[in-house]
């Protein structure tokens, strides 16, 4: 499902359609069933289902990207995805990386302390050089 990024999704869900509106409707679509899968991951996380190291490496992967692009653009989509996730499991997240460091793991902490570095350089709170992003993505990350 996640394989192939959301243009490449859009394209071949709007073969031979021309009508603007109905790509406009497929496109929506798209981006509602990208937003659902970010929360059922995250119910599932909240359910115990998934661990917290699988679920870090996914918070990177989608603040990242799977590749270093030396444009230093950034795929909003998958930045809004992260922020949709880490709005269902946020505070959990939180709670056990903490109980972990106080057991003396500390990667799960460090691995969300990076994130939130990512996401504050990202949202303008910290500064440091970052990849761009549109003032809507921006605003999103400000508010988590």
């Amino acid at each position: 499902e996640f394989e192939t990024d959301a243009a490449t999704k859009v394209k071949e869900a709007t073969k031979g359609i021309t009508d603007a509106e109905e790509i406009e409707y497929h496109t929506n679509l798209i981006k509602k069933h990208y937003l659902g899968h970010m929360r059922f991951i995250g119910e599932l996380y909240n359910g115990d289902l998934i661990s917290i190291k699988i679920m870090l490496f996914c918070l990177l992967t989608l603040l990242k990207g799977e590749s270093d692009d030396s444009s230093g653009d950034v795929d909003e989509e998958k930045i809004e995805c992260f922020a949709k996730l880490i709005t269902v499991i946020g505070s959990s997240l939180e709670q056990q990386s903490e109980a972990m460091r106080s057991v003396g793991k500390t990667d799960a902490a460090e691995s969300l302390a990076e994130c939130w570095k990512a996401v504050e350089v990202m949202a303008g709170k910290r500064k440091g050089e970052g990849p761009k992003v549109s003032n809507r993505i921006k605003f999103m990350l400000q508010d988590l």
